[in-house]
């Protein structure tokens, strides 16, 4: 019963949503070719005071969209400056997994679930594809990365060229190049399934437009607040011990996305479990 729910998912809810990452990659070559201007704008200066022209790498482009921000210290007086292109990355991400299981109740996955009378299996086949999504996803964004960066005669390369965390804003306690980011590649995506599950957790006790603000305020605070209680920290390079001195740990981001997987998967087998099918909209 479990693999024709998951069969089912899979064809339903990633198969046929091929457009949303069509979408996706639309949006992520948009942002790729925005950092390559912003070094072909820097290198026409470059130029024109006889000093040697800047190169840019595969790392480069990634971090140009999952850098996100230095940790921020309103105290010090400086100016917020929003993460733009990183929060959009992460909200089209959770506005795409958004409405995939509640709408499922009202059509053919109500009758499955019904008629089979596995409620537990029905929602971990849920989770199954919330996280098969997150991953394509991602897929899809270093896919895009690779190429862009083959097109716009780039080093394909993940290392990060020294002067990317300048150029982006990155901070000034830095450690120095070179930079490993391999290890944020794996969590940023761990980081991210956890969050959308704990979203899909939420869409079955509240609508799914609430639970999609509780999604957005999380990345906002994650933002403003450099704290290991908030996990959009973790979705950010320049937040993570990979770039700052005092940034927070690997291990520490993969335990808490384990943590969090698990918690949203069983609290949302209870409440699948305790919850009126035929009166949920």
């Amino acid at each position: 019963m479990f693999s024709n729910f998951i069969r089912f998912d899979l064809k339903n809810g990633l198969l046929k949503a091929w457009k949303k990452y069509v979408i996706a990659l639309f949006v992520f070559s948009c942002f790729f070719s925005f950092h390559f201007f912003r070094v072909y704008a820097q290198n026409i200066r470059l130029q024109k005071s006889g000093e040697t022209p800047l190169r840019f790498t595969c790392g480069d482009l990634l971090l140009s969209v999952l850098g996100g921000m230095k940790e921020f210290h309103y105290e010090d007086g400086e100016p917020f400056l929003f993460p733009a292109l990183w929060i959009f990355v992460f909200l089209l991400l959770l506005y795409f997994t958004l409405r995939y299981p509640s709408e499922n109740l009202s059509g053919i996955g109500k009758s499955m679930l019904i008629l089979s009378q596995h409620r537990k299996t029905w929602y971990l086949s849920k989770c199954v594809w919330c996280v098969s999504f997150v991953l394509m996803y991602f897929a899809v964004l270093y896919l895009t990365a690779f190429l862009t960066c083959i097109c716009l005669g780039g080093e394909v390369t993940l290392q990060p060229s020294e002067y990317a965390p300048a150029i982006l804003n990155a901070g000034t306690y830095l450690k120095a190049p070179p930079w490993n980011i391999l290890p944020g590649l794996f969590l940023i995506p761990c980081t991210a399934c956890s969050i959308a599950l704990l979203q899909m957790l939420f869409t079955f006790f509240m609508r799914p437009i609430f639970s999609y603000i509780i999604s957005c305020v999380l990345l906002l605070s994650s933002a403003y607040f450099a704290s290991p209680f908030l996990p959009g920290n973790y979705l950010m390079f320049f937040r993570t011990e990979i770039f700052s001195e005092n940034g927070l740990s690997i291990f520490l981001g993969f335990c808490t996305a384990f943590f969090m997987i698990v918690l949203s998967c069983v609290i949302g087998c209870l409440r699948i479990e305790q919850m009126d099918i035929l009166e949920k909209e």
